[in-house]
């Protein structure tokens, strides 16, 4: 599939609505960011400081219930999946963490 980068897409649902707005009531995202081409799932160490991101999550769980720190696992997995934003690259994260698993 070609990449789609360079090309506006049309603005669908509650943004159109926003745009059809004048420009000073409206703050959201107006495609000013360059479109992304599809990537592949990133395997080689890529965090700067990896000790560091892990003393993070550790603090981040601190204090938590198991039931709170499962809750929070899904609420970072699913605002960090939404930051892809690619179907096929959270798919091969997907398998590749359940391969991991030996399933």
């Amino acid at each position: 599939m070609p990449c789609a980068a360079g090309r506006r897409r049309k603005p669908r649902g509650w943004l159109a609505q926003l745009e059809a707005h004048p420009k000073p009531f409206f703050t959201g995202r107006q495609d000013t960011e360059p479109a992304r081409c599809p990537m592949a799932l990133k395997r080689d160490p890529n965090i700067a400081d990896p000790d560091g991101f892990y003393a993070a999550i550790l603090e981040a769980h601190r204090g938590l219930s198991e039931a709170e720190s499962l809750a929070l696992n899904a609420r970072l997995v699913l605002l960090l999946a939404n930051h892809i934003g690619d179907a096929a690259v959270l798919s091969e994260a997907i398998a590749a963490a359940r391969r991991s698993m030996g399933k």
